[in-house]
């Protein structure tokens, strides 16, 4: 991405670039938009202990909420976790990223917007 140099990562900076991380995915994600899952919002939060970009999109009523922290596991695919009081997450890893969504959304839709959101983003510089 152009907001950080080749050998960066939110990780390299702290958190004015994961501020940065955000906006800058935020502008690449303007498609979701017409895939029916409009950005709504984003933020800096703090998640087991460390700061985290997140990201809040919508789908007819039901928000979905993406957590993104640098990662040092190797790439992965997206997979679904064992949903939890009443929510469904999936999990991966990519362009040392981990992704997390977390939603009431139903399994089905939420993949999709796992993969729609994986075709419209790109990480490394």
């Amino acid at each position: 991405m152009a907001f950080l140099g080749e050998d960066q990562t939110p990780a390299n900076n702290g958190p004015n670039d994961l501020y940065s991380f955000i906006y800058g995915l935020a502008y690449e994600l303007s498609g979701l938009a017409a895939q029916e899952f409009p950005l709504i919002g984003g933020r800096l939060d703090y998640l087991g202990g460390r700061t985290v970009a997140a990201l809040v999109f919508q789908r007819n009523k039901h928000i979905i909420n993406l957590f993104v922290w640098p990662a040092k596991e190797p790439d992965s695919k997206p997979r679904p976790v064992k949903p939890s009081q009443g929510y469904h997450l999936i999990h991966w890893t990519n362009g040392g990223m981990i992704f997390w969504v977390v939603s009431e959304l139903n399994e089905k839709e939420l993949m999709e917007f796992v993969l729609d959101f994986a075709a419209e983003k790109t990480v490394n510089p």
